[in-house]
């Protein structure tokens, strides 16, 4: 009978979890709408580089970075960055977001760009 309660409480919770990842990315999705076409791509770019940005795919994401800084400072960086999250946590299983999350990381990789503090 205990088991039987365990696996009961295990569903329950992770059905609790998966529900609260929802929505958030609900939320996320909402806060940052879709940009312009070619703004979009970029933010498309960031979400696929954003995992890596603080190792192999830094150099990339600084030079993103820095050319959305020459174009609008940090207010098109911010825009584009929470697009870029808004993608990335639509992307796969609600579960994962922590690992999906690639906000924290494209923030420390663009510290020193422009007006950037991350």
């Amino acid at each position: 009978m205990r088991e039987w309660f365990e696996r009961r409480r295990g569903r329950r919770d992770f059905k609790l979890v998966h529900k609260a990842m929802r929505a958030r990315a609900g939320a996320v999705q909402a806060r940052n709408p879709p940009l312009p076409p070619d703004l979009e791509a970029v933010a498309r770019r960031l979400a696929d580089l954003g995992p890596d940005a603080l190792g192999a795919g830094e150099a990339a994401v600084r030079e993103i970075g820095g050319e959305l800084d020459r174009r609008g400072g940090v207010p098109l960086m911010q825009a584009v960055l929470g697009r870029a999250e808004a993608i990335a946590t639509g992307r796969g299983a609600y579960e994962e977001y922590a690992d999906r999350s690639i906000e924290r990381r494209v923030d420390r990789a663009w510290d020193g760009i422009g007006d950037w503090l991350g």
